[in-house]
């Protein structure tokens, strides 16, 4: 009886070793290359390199110069309507975008729009260094708008500047989840 054990042990262990080696080898064939074979992968460079990433990266540091060319005109010319502002934020950037740059008359227009914004400004600094009981009713009105138009110049700018950030987050979360769904794929 103590045979049978001894035997069935050296069939179980003969059988665990073929399996191993079975499973090392692989079923090689004709083909020299088979077998087991490991794979690395660089999650991290693999993330660098997916390519609505890097689309989106592009996508970030052309708006974030945008942005900035944006926040100068804005800021230089705050006195301006907003349709002016507009227009003059679309000629720089224009300007700024290489290729052909301005024609005669976009070089006109955007002139012309920073020497209004630049009268605009003289007489807002005109007005706050005229001595309060020299004010007439007319030049407070003036005055006030000045300080109404700043105001919603910047209030614009912000909205704007809110809008973009959510905008940019909400594109960021949609290639997160394209990557992880490619990735378990």
């Amino acid at each position: 009886m103590s045979e049978t054990p001894r035997g069935l042990r050296a069939i179980v262990l003969a059988a665990i070793v073929l399996c191993i080696t079975i499973s090392l080898t692989g079923a090689r064939g004709q083909d020299k290359n088979a077998g087991l074979h490991f794979a690395n992968v660089d999650m991290g460079r693999l993330a660098s390199e997916y390519i609505p990433q890097k689309t989106f990266r592009e996508e970030v540091a052309k708006k974030k110069d945008m942005l900035e060319v944006e926040a100068r005109v804005f800021d230089s010319n705050q006195l301006l309507p907003e349709a002016d502002q507009k227009t003059l934020v679309d000629l720089t950037l224009k300007e700024n975008a290489g290729g052909p740059g301005l024609s005669p008359t976009e070089k006109d227009t955007k002139a012309k729009l920073i020497a209004q914004s630049n009268g605009l400004i003289e007489d807002a600094q005109r007005l706050q260094s005229t001595i309060l009981a020299n004010v007439t009713d007319a030049d407070k009105k003036k005055q006030e708008g000045y300080i109404k138009a700043q105001a919603d110049t910047k209030s614009r700018f912000e909205l704007h500047t809110k809008t973009l950030s959510s905008e940019l987050d909400r594109r960021q979360q949609e290639i997160a989840a394209t990557y992880q769904k490619n990735m378990k794929e």
